[in-house]
């Protein structure tokens, strides 16, 4: 896209040895209303937990992992919830999510469409404020 910032860039870190227990995943490269918008996704009538449980309940059946998610009116998702400690995690004072204790594919195929799923979410609430 050309004239426009990306914002949220899911990473995935290939590099890292096995046994690393923290930032095989991040999500940085936060848009500057990041958390306006996170409040006003939180907000919307279809409650943004019911809209993400609906998705999150496809992502276990998809996976079979159990995820759980957590979210705060004020940074929207803080923390996504895996078996055995493992999970993602909001930093807001360094605008990124970063993982710990991945291990697994099942792990990670658990992840991602969660993380992808509440970016295209936000940006989508960007897109509402820009237009208002």
């Amino acid at each position: 896209m050309f004239g426009k910032e990306c914002y949220y860039n899911i990473n995935i870190d290939t590099s890292m040895p096995s046994d690393a227990s923290s930032g095989l995943i991040t999500v940085d490269n936060f848009h500057p209303d990041w958390k306006l918008a996170a409040q006003k996704l939180y907000k919307i009538p279809v409650t943004l937990e019911k809209l993400m449980g609906d998705f999150t309940q496809k992502a276990n059946a998809w996976s079979k992992t159990q995820i759980s998610l957590t979210f705060s009116s004020e940074f929207g998702l803080t923390h996504i919830h895996l078996p055995y400690r493992a999970a993602v995690d909001l930093l807001p004072e360094r605008e990124m999510y970063i993982s710990h204790n991945i291990h697994t594919p099942q792990e990670i195929a658990a992840i991602i469409p969660i993380l992808v799923y509440y970016v295209n979410n936000l940006k989508f609430m960007h897109n509402q404020i820009s237009k208002s």
